[in-house]
């Protein structure tokens, strides 16, 4: 799925039990283009990373919300 930084940073808010509080420090910090992946199991949905970004690193793209 893409979508930009505010919904993903609500989810994983929400998969962290942080809610909206954990939702306004991560949002800032979240890079344009990143990847985060999560896993839909029997015990619904687990975060494997966030704000991935290393395919970016070194160049002039890399951009914050």
């Amino acid at each position: 799925m893409f979508t930009s930084g505010g919904p993903i940073t609500a989810v994983v808010g929400r998969l962290l039990s942080g809610g909206d509080d954990l939702w306004l420090r991560l949002n800032p910090v979240t890079v344009n283009t990143a990847i985060t992946k999560l896993v839909s199991g029997r015990s619904g949905l687990t975060l494997i990373s966030f704000n991935e970004h290393g395919h970016l690193d070194g160049s002039e793209l890399l951009s914050y919300r």
